[in-house]
C-alpha cells in the first residue's frame, strides 16, 4: 500500500481520498478507523431502567432484539436502547459482526463456537456464561471472520 500526503495550506477542511482496485474488508476498515468509528472513541448510549449509561465497546460482549428494544449485553449486565439492529451495525467496528437476523456478537469477546450444522450454532464468551446464538444462514462470515483474527496473532 501507498500512502502520500500533500499539504495545502489553502483548504478550509482536512479531506482524506483513498484510491483503491478494490473495496475490500481493509479498506472498509481503514475507513472507518480514518472516520473515528473505532473501538477507542465509540460508545452506545443504553439503558437500565431511568439511567443512561454510554458504554465502551470493548465491555460489550453482545447485542440482540427483544420487542421494541435492543439489549446489549456485558459480562454482566443487560442495557437497553431504541436503536435499531441495523444502525448499530452500520456505526460498530468490524469486530461486531451480525450473527442472526436478531443478534450482533463482539467477535474480541468470543471464547468459543459449538458449531451445529443443522441448527443455530452456540457461542460462548470470555469472562461470562451468557451465550448467543448464530444461524446456518451466518456462521459461515463469522467462522471466516475468526480465521483471519486467528492468524493475524
Amino acid at each position: 500500500m501507498k500512502i502520500n500526503i500533500d499539504v495545502d495550506d489553502s483548504l478550509e477542511n482536512d479531506f482524506i481520498t483513498i484510491h483503491c482496485r478494490e473495496i475490500t474488508d481493509e479498506i472498509i476498515e481503514l475507513q472507518r478507523s480514518l472516520s473515528g468509528r473505532n473501538s477507542n472513541s465509540l460508545r452506545i448510549s443504553a439503558f437500565q431502567d431511568d439511567v443512561e449509561y454510554f458504554l465502551e465497546l470493548k465491555t460489550i460482549i453482545f447485542m440482540e432484539s427483544e420487542g421494541n428494544y435492543i439489549l446489549i449485553h456485558t459480562s454482566k449486565d443487560i442495557y437497553r436502547t431504541r436503536q435499531k439492529l441495523y444502525e448499530l451495525e452500520d456505526i460498530l467496528p468490524r469486530d461486531f459482526i451480525r450473527v442472526s437476523k436478531s443478534t450482533i456478537v463482539n467477535t474480541l469477546m468470543i471464547s468459543s463456537i459449538k458449531k451445529n450444522i443443522t441448527g443455530a450454532s452456540e457461542i460462548s464468551f470470555g469472562n461470562s456464561n451468557k451465550h448467543a446464538f448464530a444461524s446456518r444462514n451466518y456462521i459461515k462470515a463469522l467462522i471466516e471472520i475468526m480465521n483471519e483474527k486467528r492468524l493475524k496473532r
